[in-house]
């Protein structure tokens, strides 16, 4: 069975920080959103697939990138397999440029750095919610040019 991008209204987000959990939570339910909360990477991934396979998937799903165990990475990049259309908004504290390149080339649909406008988030949700939003398509791997030099086919963009 063809696993489904769920309701348009429910959300999954998956966040270490109790406070910050409960705080998008509001935010989101406030807004009209439908939330399903995990404490992280791996909570959310069995949130997504239950031991009778992976069928319905929330609209968003929202992470953080640092957290306990499997990080908002590392869940992406599972997310990817077994759902690829599905859009992730990632959320950190530490929004170095290398954490922004990975997110994108593991697909992210966003990546926002805290803090954050919660605004901006939930229009940011609304608006992958509504139209499907699908995550940003991974940037090519680098390759060897003439003389050693790297290059990439495009470049790097922000999320």
């Amino acid at each position: 069975m063809k696993p489904l991008i769920g309701d348009a209204k429910r959300v999954l987000i998956a966040e270490d920080d109790d406070a910050m959990r409960t705080m998008l939570a509001t935010a989101l339910e406030k807004s009209g959103f439908h939330v399903d909360q995990s404490r992280n990477g791996e909570e959310l991934i069995e949130r997504l697939c239950t031991a009778g396979g992976c069928h319905e998937f929330p609209a968003v799903i929202v992470s953080d990138v640092v957290m306990p165990g499997m990080s908002g990475l590392d869940a992406l990049a599972i997310i990817r397999l077994i759902a690829p259309q599905l859009p992730v908004v990632l959320l950190t504290a530490f929004g170095d440029r290398r954490t922004h390149q990975r997110a994108i080339q593991l697909g992210a649909g966003a990546i926002l750095d805290k803090p954050f406008d919660l605004r901006r988030l939930n229009d940011l949700v609304g608006e992958l919610a509504t139209t499907g939003g699908g995550p940003t398509p991974p940037l090519p791997q680098r390759r060897s040019g003439p003389k050693g030099a790297q290059s990439a086919d495009h470049e790097s963009r922000n999320v």
